[in-house]
């Protein structure tokens, strides 16, 4: 009887012993499967900023032309080179909310462009819709509100 016993709780001894490891398993697996989700939204989420800034180093940019109407024979055009004004313009695209633009039908494409010169005789083209103020870049749609930051900047 009392072997019996004893093979018993030998039994139960190993079953929780092995029970007890596939616990700790389970736990493991449901950390690891964490923080890899964790690495993966950091690395491929659209709402990292540092990723996606418009302009990162704003050192570099000597003037700023606001085009108007591109796409119509009245267009217009300014230069801006001040350079506390462009800073602001691009500090407000660079802090706006961001939408992935693939997922919108628009219908009639941006009527405004910015182009930024830099000092190593490079330029950038960002187009921007005259109304809202939205600019399109690299295939998002960034809520910019530039009308006030436009008109402030051509009154200047």
């Amino acid at each position: 009887m009392q072997d019996q016993q004893r093979k018993k709780s030998k039994l139960k001894s190993r079953y929780w012993h092995i029970s007890h490891w596939i616990q700790k398993v389970n736990y493991l697996f449901i950390l690891l499967l964490l923080v890899l989700t964790s690495v993966a939204y950091i690395l491929f989420s659209d709402n990292n900023d540092k990723r996606n800034l418009f302009i990162s180093n704003q050192s570099d940019i000597q003037s700023m032309t606001i085009y108007k109407n591109v796409n119509m024979s009245n267009q217009s055009s300014q230069t801006i080179t001040d350079l506390q004004t462009i800073h602001r313009i691009v500090n407000q695209i660079n802090s706006a909310e961001r939408v992935k633009a693939t997922e919108i039908v628009f219908e009639k494409g941006p009527e405004g462009l910015l182009v930024f010169k830099f000092m190593n005789d490079a330029s950038l083209h960002i187009p921007f819709f005259q109304n809202s103020g939205d600019v399109l870049y690299k295939e998002t749609l960034i809520d910019a509100d530039l009308v006030k930051w436009i008109s402030a900047a051509q009154m200047r």
